[in-house]
């Protein structure tokens, strides 16, 4: 998400993990390995390598392109790192010989990253070496891309490619705001209709109409799974992002909430769309803003909940970081300190405590997700500033304190439409045991008579089958979304909208059943 799945990137991030970019990511597929004779690296052409980074618990790839300067001027490059959505990022201090490739990465809220390769003897077209980050060294290797080659990207088999056995179009509509403007794509099914429809609302970040991540796009899978049933699907490029328009940065989860109220009325106004069967899908945060949207009425007739949260932000952030962290084996004792200086973090920030004050509070986090369990004075003012600024700027934007403070429970107790809250046992960023019996409780005090809660097994954050749950997992797993889920899903909806007869209580599916029960 990074992204920002749900989550805060330098809050979540174990040691090992910040490598490159200061946050929880996943791993991507190794290289492709280049091999034979080749002639020795000139100095004067554009060089494209892809590489890796062996971080431990994770494997993160990377491609970067260096570009030689005019006759005495300096190179000069750009670097991709997909798992972390990093694309052309600017790189300093690029030196490139022979026998050596080096350069300098910087991401915002993370220290700079060096990394420095010894050219392959034998094959001019391999290097290896480390990048140095933080106070930590890991290994690299990287492979010279030939003329005109083309990186190799994930193996992502479960993208719906054409020809479809149903209608796609652009689509625009008017935002939750003034100046505004959401464009996404709606996917119709074959025939008159009307067709029931419903609006995915994507996790936090800038998310585009696929929610893609880490070369996934969950809701390109989604919607084609729906729409081959029968269902018409809006999915939208987030405010600020892609083709639409407005400022994603200074928005809340009350702003994103307004969007998505205003995409159920874009759908329910399409000739072929029975606005009476209009319902939302929401992962992650849009697991949060679905119920805010409900709760309105806003024309909402059921809601599915993937991954959303029964809990505060606050208390979602704490589960989180220590969950991720013992799935990434970090030892008990560093996770207890983690929560201990996060949740005092955090509080500063509800508080509006001095920002000297957070800074302060930064740096010790920082260090401690380092492995300095009690850093020195000297220790805490070598973290770079840029570091400590640049996570601080993300803790304390409007979204950040709206979400610490942001309670579900109120809006699912107004909520009386028909609810399926699905988590997986395996999430480590909305964890299920905690949050879907939360789930449940706000709705069944409210009086809603149809919820189903299901923990789904073997499956993490984003609906993969999956091992540990850890995000560094993410971008390793083939699978975008596991079809069992999606096959829940798509039965359920199509159940409540009258496309199938309703199961008896007695005939209610077992798969699947887990902590939400």
């Amino acid at each position: 998400m990074n992204f920002r799945p749900f989550a805060v990137s330098v809050l979540v991030c174990a040691a090992a993990l910040s490598v490159v970019s200061g946050r929880a990511v996943g791993a991507g597929d190794p290289p492709a390995a280049e091999s034979g004779d080749a002639p020795a690296v000139a100095a004067s052409a554009v060089q494209t390598w892809q590489g890796e980074i062996d971080a431990g618990v994770a494997k993160i790839g990377f491609i970067a392109v260096l570009t030689p300067g005019a006759a005495g001027t300096p190179w000069s490059g750009t670097m991709d790192v997909p798992m972390q959505g990093v694309k052309g990022a600017t790189l300093k201090d690029v030196s490139v010989t022979d026998t050596a490739v080096k350069f300098t990465f910087v991401f915002p809220g993370a220290p700079e990253a060096v990394i420095d390769l010894a050219v392959d003897a034998d094959d001019a077209n391999k290097a290896a070496g480390t990048i140095a980050q933080g106070g930590g060294s890991y290994p690299v290797t990287a492979n010279r891309l030939k003329e005109g080659e083309a990186p190799k990207g994930p193996d992502r088999p479960q993208h719906p490619k054409p020809p479809f056995p149903y209608g796609a179009s652009e689509m625009k509509f008017d935002g939750g705001a003034e100046g505004v403007t959401l464009t996404g794509t709606l996917t119709m099914p074959e025939g008159e209709g009307p067709f029931p429809g419903v609006v995915l609302v994507s996790g936090s970040g800038p998310q585009d109409r696929d929610e893609t991540l880490l070369g996934h796009k969950p809701f390109l899978v989604l919607s084609d799974a729906l729409t081959r049933a029968g269902i018409a699907v809006l999915r939208y490029d987030d405010r600020g992002v892609g083709a639409s328009t407005g400022d994603f940065r200074s928005g809340t989860t009350d702003d994103f909430a307004n969007d998505a109220e205003s995409a159920v009325a874009a759908l329910s106004a399409q000739a072929k769309v029975d606005p009476k069967r209009v319902g939302i899908v929401g992962h992650s945060e849009g697991g949060l803003i679905a119920p805010m949207v409900a709760s309105r009425g806003a024309g909402v007739a059921f809601i599915v909940l993937l991954a959303g949260p029964g809990t505060d932000g606050k208390e979602t952030l704490r589960d989180q970081i220590k969950a991720i962290q013992v799935a990434n084996g970090v030892p008990e004792e560093n996770v207890a300190k983690q929560v201990e200086v996060q949740q005092s973090l955090l509080q500063m920030v509800i508080d509006g405590a001095p920002e000297e004050e957070m800074k302060s509070g930064m740096r010790r986090l920082i260090a401690v997700q380092y492995g300095m369990m009690e850093p020195t004075v000297e220790q805490l003012e070598q973290l770079p500033d840029e570091a400590v600024d640049g996570a601080l700027a993300g803790l304390t934007s409007a979204w950040m304190k709206r979400f610490l403070a942001l309670d579900p429970r109120p809006y699912l107790q107004k909520v009386k439409v028909p609810v399926l809250a699905l988590n997986g046992e395996l999430d480590t960023q909305v964890i299920a045991s905690i949050n879907l019996p939360e789930i449940r409780k706000a709705l069944t005090a409210g009086g809603n008579k149809d919820v189903t809660c299901l923990g789904i097994n073997g499956v993490n954050h984003l609906f993969q089958t999956a091992h540990s749950g850890s995000p560094a997992e993410y971008a390793t797993i083939t699978e975008t979304f596991s079809p069992g889920t999606l096959e829940q899903i798509t039965s359920w909806i199509r159940q409540r909208t009258g496309l199938d007869e309703m199961p008896s209580a007695a005939k209610l599916p077992e798969a699947g059943k887990g902590s939400g029960d």
